[in-house]
Formats: C-alpha cells, structure tokens, sequence
C-alpha cells in the first residue's frame, strides 16, 4: 500500500444493504479511474449490510488498488459510518458522498485540476446539483469572508446539510473523528464546517461547479416528514453547539430567528402535521425545539406562534382538497397510515435521532 501513489482525491461512501445502488456509483468511478485516468481513489464503508453488498464489495475491490473496504461487525448507524470511513483516506483531500448519489464528470474534472492550486485551503465547501436547474449553495465563488458565509448562514443553514458539498483536509476530518459525537449527531459535516469556520477560523474555499448530483442514483434513503421537522430542529441545535465559545451572540441568535421562522421550517410543519398530529404537536414540546425558542427575542416569538397556530387550525378537508385538486398528488402519500414507508431513513440508520449513549 505504501508504494501506491497518493491520489488526489479520496472519494468515500458509506453504505447499508443497498448494492443495487452501490453498483451504479462504483461503476461509475471506476470508468472514471480506469478509462478517463481521473487520479483518484475509492473507500467504501459497508454498515454491516444484511443482504450481499460485502460480498459484492470484496468482488469488485480484488485487483483494483484504488479501491479500498471494510465492514463493521455491527451497525454503528449511517452518521457514525458517515464518520469513520474517513480514516480510510489516503489523499490529502476527502469527500463524503451518499450511496444514492452520482458523480458529475466534468465538475469533478475541474475539481481535480484546481486541487493542486488550493494549499492555502483548510475547507472546500463544492456545489452540489438537485436537479437539472437547481444548484445547492450560492456564495461567491473563491475564497469565503467571514461576513459572507455569515450572511448565507442567516438566510438558510439548510443548504449546507448535504455531505457531498463538504470537501474536508485530513486534517480536518481527523479532528471531526476526534470530536464529542453528540456535537455532531445527525448532522456530523454540518457541524465540522461550522466548528472549523467559526471557533477554529479555518480557511474556506467555495467551488462553484456541481461536483455531486443529490440522489441522482434513486434516494436511497427518505424520511418521515416528522421526522424531516425533528432533523431541521435538530441541525439548529449542532449550530448552536459547535459554536458555543463563539462570542458573536448577536450571529447566533439572528441564525436562529432567520431559520425557525422560515417559510421552509413552516412548510415542514405543515407536511408533518398532516402525516401526522399528535406527533408533530409534540415535536414542538421537544427540549432542542424548545431550545431554540428560547433563543429567539421574547418580541420575535408572536408572530412565529400565530404562523404555527394558524397553521395548527386549517381544517383536514381543505388540507384533502389541495393536495388532491391543486397539488394533484395522492393523498396516501402525505397522511400516516399507520405503516412505515417502504424506504424509511431511521431503521437504516440507528439513533440518528437520539442520544448517543456515549
């Protein structure tokens, strides 16, 4: 191993009893490291899958030395692989990227050139593509100010959630495997890039061309929207967090009444209490949400309540009525029926909403 030389970008993956969708990734950079010569390599973290992935895995590794495994002897969760498969990177520079994802050639082309020019880097924040007209962030490209990544900040934190925008050194990831996991759960690139950012003063650089398509290889994996309305909360939380010794208190509390009060955190509200009442009325009883109420400025907090009670009051049938005659969509797929999605996100990835017993 010590004589392979060190690629310029490790590209990871973990992943969970989904080879059909690992197939189409992995043969997708494997055309790219053997037919277009893109000097990379490829890590693949297997959570203990209970169909045939680790055999698919240890198939197509043999003989391709760019190609690096392993497997957990049990499921750690999809944050805590998220993590670990980190420590497996050679490269100086490591990206993170779903199992339901897909490369973009042409900006991974550009990526790999420019990588050589950004010594002075200690973060790359890379665009990320959610459709064919859609990119994730929008910042400057370049190196990032302060008072820039601040402003996005406070117009929405939830853009930077997605793992394949989060381009990390060595470094920087080793710290993110040494931190307090708690600090981190739910949303461990998040909180790296606002820990790094902010108390750490890392330097930040944004690549402006998609080098990742979200969930172009099939959405591997989907949640509740009760459970999307507690991952939103929560990402709120590992802000505050991971700022903590940060003195701008001013920042912090202007982050929160900016995203709590939404359009998007209301829409979330909304979806979730449709699917499901009782539940989402408790969310809002919920120690980090109401954390983050507490944040805000006692003047700031009625007009939030009035959206949420207005919203709490619409009545079912004319709920029934947009989504079938206006939306046009199938109201089976809003409303809990008392069984489980067929693709649910918590039982493939343990405690991701709870409390790391750590």
């Amino acid at each position: 191993m010590n004589n392979i030389p060190e690629p310029a970008l490790s590209i990871c993956i973990p992943t969970y009893s989904r080879k059909v969708f690992l197939e189409n990734i992995l043969s997708q950079l494997i055309q790219l490291v053997e037919h277009n010569e893109f000097n990379i390599e490829v890590c693949v973290a297997d959570n203990c899958s209970i169909d045939d992935t680790w055999d698919y895995l240890n198939d197509i590794a043999a003989n391709k030395n760019y190609i690096s495994i392993k497997s957990h002897s049990q499921n750690i969760g999809g944050n805590k692989n998220l993590i670990d498969i980190t420590s497996m990177a050679r490269s100086k520079w490591i990206l993170v990227v779903g199992d339901d994802d897909m490369i973009i050639e042409d900006g991974l082309a550009k990526l790999l050139d420019i990588l050589p020019k950004l010594d002075d880097a200690d973060y790359i924040l890379v665009n990320t593509k959610i459709d064919n007209m859609t990119n994730l962030l929008h910042l400057d490209p370049g190196f990032q100010s302060i008072e820039g990544i601040k402003n996005s900040l406070n117009n929405s934190i939830y853009e930077y959630g997605f793992c394949g925008s989060h381009l990390m050194s060595k470094e920087v990831a080793n710290n993110m495997r040494n931190s307090t996991y708690e600090d981190l759960r739910t949303w461990p690139s998040f909180g790296t890039f606002i820990n790094n950012t902010f108390p750490l003063n890392k330097r930040i650089y944004f690549f402006e061309t998609p080098v990742v398509w979200q969930d172009a290889n099939g959405q591997a994996m989907t949640w509740q929207p009760t459970d999307w309305l507690k991952l939103i909360i929560r990402m709120q939380n590992v802000f505050l967090i991971n700022l903590a010794d940060h003195h701008d208190m001013a920042f912090k509390t202007q982050v929160i009444k900016s995203n709590i009060s939404s359009i998007l955190f209301f829409k979330s509200f909304y979806r979730a209490l449709i699917y499901s009442r009782i539940e989402t009325l408790s969310i809002l009883q919920s120690q980090e949400y109401l954390y983050l109420k507490n944040i805000i400025p006692w003047y700031s907090r009625p007009r939030s309540n009035i959206i949420l009670f207005l919203i709490k009051i619409i009545p079912n049938h004319v709920t029934y009525f947009i989504i079938k005659n206006i939306l046009r969509k199938n109201i089976a797929d809003y409303v809990y029926t008392g069984n489980l999605d067929e693709k649910d996100g918590i039982s493939q990835d343990p405690e991701i909403l709870t409390k790391s017993d750590e």
